[in-house]
């Protein structure tokens, strides 16, 4: 009976050590970075960088963070569409890139409609998230938007987020909203709402992908 035990003990022990031994999301790691790097930034002269849609373009993705990276950038904004299909394996190869070519700049993703709902999750993070900073006095507000639509929890989660952000305030989503002026690869569920959102707040300026510009 003691060897069974044992044996039963080993089996019931691997799923714990695969939980406990799983690497935290890169919005977790991204934020320890942003916030430890935010106290020796200049308030009056700091930046970040937005890239996005780097789906089958992985050489050239990597060349775009080496530039990034000279510039010294408070963080890296990603606008959505990593890989071609969001899995485990293409993930996984976007992490790597990120690890090979800017281990130390913070890089936030905001969820594109290329990704895997459950794998963005568990390796990147939320699908909502705010990057503030009281110290360099300006907040950037992300929402999902890749079923092209901006739904009623989008809205009201930039609604209340930008209410209570500092002066300088920025909005990304991945799909751009239809206006006069550009009507492809836009949604129109919720544009009319984030147009009024924006005028309200006084967004400075709102980042978006998904048309390969």
């Amino acid at each position: 009976m003691g060897f069974f035990r044992h044996i039963l003990f080993v089996f019931l022990l691997v799923p714990v050590l695969a939980t406990t031994c799983r690497a935290e999301p890169l919005y977790q790691r991204s934020m320890a970075l942003f916030r430890a790097n935010e106290t020796q930034a200049n308030p009056q002269d700091y930046s970040f960088i937005v890239l996005g849609d780097s789906r089958d373009g992985e050489a050239v993705f990597r060349k775009a963070l080496k530039l990034a990276k000279s510039y010294h950038p408070l963080f890296i904004l990603h606008g959505g569409d990593y890989s071609p299909r969001g899995g485990e394996v293409e993930t996984a190869a976007f992490l790597s890139d990120l690890r090979k070519e800017v281990p130390d700049i913070p890089v936030f993703v905001v969820m594109g409609n290329h990704e895997n709902r459950n794998v963005f999750a568990r390796e990147i993070g939320p699908v909502d998230f705010t990057v503030q900073s009281k110290q360099l006095g300006f907040a950037l507000v992300a929402v999902d938007d890749s079923n092209d639509a901006l739904k009623p929890g989008e809205i009201d989660y930039l609604r209340s987020h930008l209410a209570a952000a500092p002066a300088i305030r920025f909005v990304a989503m991945h799909v751009p909203p239809r206006t006069e002026s550009w009507s492809w690869h836009t949604f129109t569920e919720g544009a009319e709402e984030l147009k009024g959102i924006l005028a309200k707040e006084k967004v400075g300026v709102a980042f978006f992908s998904h048309v390969h510009l």
